[in-house]
């Protein structure tokens, strides 16, 4: 399985504990499983700001999900460079999993509700930010990188008919 891991601002240490989860899960698989296409391949693109207003999708996302075609993508970070990445993966057909919904403080909080919207498995890094996501009505797990990669895993079974 490829997935495609796009940082925004603010995401490093979700991403430095997400990378350790998936390099932990291709280390147990067992050699003989290996053949089932579990194993997880990562590609890791560091976005800056968006250039250009966000809902038009993020050049160095959209650039990096034409290049890996990931079965997934994941988002760490927030604001306006995680709302287009966002985007740029919708465009792209690949479901998202995004590690810091909920999150809706300071002048980035409309974009963080956005991004959330967008993504297809949603991940807290708090209580309260659960909290929020389910008064918008948002389904969420509590953040951890095996949560990550157990929803990478569930929305790759979810998107591509080969059998597991």
């Amino acid at each position: 399985m490829r997935i495609l891991v796009l940082a925004a601002p603010g995401g490093e240490e979700a991403r430095a504990a997400a990378a350790a989860a998936v390099a932990a899960w291709n280390r147990a698989l067992d050699i003989r499983l290996r053949f089932l296409d579990l194993v997880i391949e990562e590609a890791a693109v560091a976005l800056g700001p968006p250039e250009g207003v966000p809902a038009e999708g993020h050049p160095g996302a959209a650039e990096a999900l034409r290049r890996e075609r990931p079965s997934v993508a994941l988002l760490h970070g927030r604001g306006p460079a995680a709302l287009a990445a966002a985007v740029s993966a919708g465009r792209a057909g690949v479901p998202l999993v995004r590690t810091a919904a909920g999150l809706r403080d300071g002048p980035d909080a409309d974009a963080d509700r956005a991004a959330d919207r967008l993504a297809a498995a949603l991940l807290a890094p708090s209580g309260e930010a659960l909290a929020v996501l389910a008064a918008e009505g948002l389904a969420a797990e509590p953040f951890s990188a095996e949560a990550a990669v157990k929803a990478l895993i569930r929305l790759r079974r979810e998107s591509e008919e080969a059998p597991w």
